[in-house]
């Protein structure tokens, strides 16, 4: 389960799925924070696969924060590339099974 802390005004990097710099918001997770934009905070967008093929690339963080958060946002699309995409992200076995999707 991801909360939301607080907008950024002086982000320390872009947004952790698609790269975009402006409106970013903290994002907490069970591995740490990510830095989410409004677009990739927004559940409406979820219909816009390609929009979320961000998510290929972003899944290939070193930050075990965002790799978790990536594969959550993953495993709410019904597309075959996203079940590929997440099936290839290198999480421990444990975060998976207790993470909610």
């Amino acid at each position: 389960m991801m909360s939301v802390n607080d907008k950024i005004d002086a982000p320390e990097r872009p947004c952790d799925f698609c790269g975009a710099v402006n409106g970013l918001n903290r994002v907490e997770n069970a591995l740490g924070h990510i830095l989410l934009c409004p677009l990739c905070m927004d559940d409406n967008n979820g219909n816009n696969d390609a929009y979320w093929r961000c998510l290929e690339g972003a899944a290939w963080s070193e930050q075990p924060a965002v790799q978790l958060a990536v594969w959550q946002a993953l495993s709410k699309i019904d597309a075959s590339w996203a079940r590929e995409a997440a099936e290839n992200i290198d999480l421990a076995p444990e975060l998976c099974s207790g993470a909610d999707p």
